[in-house]
């Protein structure tokens, strides 16, 4: 520790500046309460910028928050719409196919059950097609090949050659054709014989046939019969059908070119 002579020490006092403490005090006291002052408003700044920073974070926190929300809620609701739309529109177009499977397995027994009907059906038709043409054929037959009738005539006296007395209708329209070809139908039944041939006509004889009757016998040589024979040997099924579908064959003959005012 230095020692202070005296003759400094005089010079020391002799220049020294002498304070009060009061004003030192008060100083100090200004000086405390400035800082205080200061460090309050500090403080005061720090938290209005806290304030300020706070409620800029919340604000763009909310905003955030919100715009994420609004997105996920979105997203979330799409889904959901996506899903509800999908469940039911399966739901509905399940009720519609089983619907339409139902009808269709329906319609295929209902098919597969009447399969054979429809096939029967269908060559019952064929049939009275084919004999409906034959007859159509037949019945055109004599205006085209009017000597027609007098094969038919030949045919018919051949068979019962050996009679006298022969009755043989036909069409009123064939009588004179046979007429017209008595030497040649006569002349094939039995030349060198005699005979008591007798022509008489007949309407109901379809044109083209005809019936030679001796005695209490007959030869029935008409068309339409000899149709009608064949269609009952070849198809006897159809006898079984009911009378308004029966084969043409079985009903009224048909009518010629002449009969139909060709």
């Amino acid at each position: 520790m230095p020692i202070v002579k005296n003759a400094q020490a005089r010079e020391l006092l002799g220049s020294a500046v002498v304070l009060d403490l009061a004003d030192v005090r008060r100083e100090a006291v200004d000086i405390v309460t400035s800082a205080r002052l200061e460090a309050d408003a500090i403080v005061d700044a720090a938290r209005q910028e806290a304030a300020r920073l706070t409620g800029i974070a919340a604000e763009t926190g909310r905003t955030e928050g919100l715009e994420a929300g609004l997105a996920e809620g979105r997203e979330t609701g799409l889904e959901a719409g996506l899903a509800q739309g999908r469940a039911e529109a399966m739901a509905s177009m399940e009720e519609r196919l089983e619907a339409i499977t139902t009808g269709w397995n329906a319609s295929l027994e209902a098919f597969i059950a009447g399969r054979e009907t429809l096939r029967e059906e269908a060559r019952r038709d064929l049939l009275r097609l084919s004999i409906a043409i034959a007859e159509r054929v037949l019945g055109r037959l004599p205006a085209h090949d009017p000597s027609r009738v007098a094969a038919q005539a030949a045919a018919a006296i051949d068979t019962i050659a050996s009679a006298t007395a022969i009755h043989l209708r036909v069409h009123p329209a064939d009588l004179e054709i046979v007429k017209s070809h008595f030497e040649d139908v006569f002349g094939v039944a039995n030349s060198g014989q005699a005979h008591d041939l007798v022509f008489e006509t007949d309407e109901t004889i379809v044109r083209g046939g005809c019936v030679a009757a001796v005695g209490d016998g007959e030869v029935d040589a008409r068309l339409d019969v000899q149709m009608s024979r064949i269609v009952k040997g070849l198809f006897p099924e159809l006898l079984e059908s009911p009378s308004n579908d029966e084969p043409a064959a079985d009903r009224d003959p048909p009518t010629t070119d002449e009969e139909d005012g060709e």
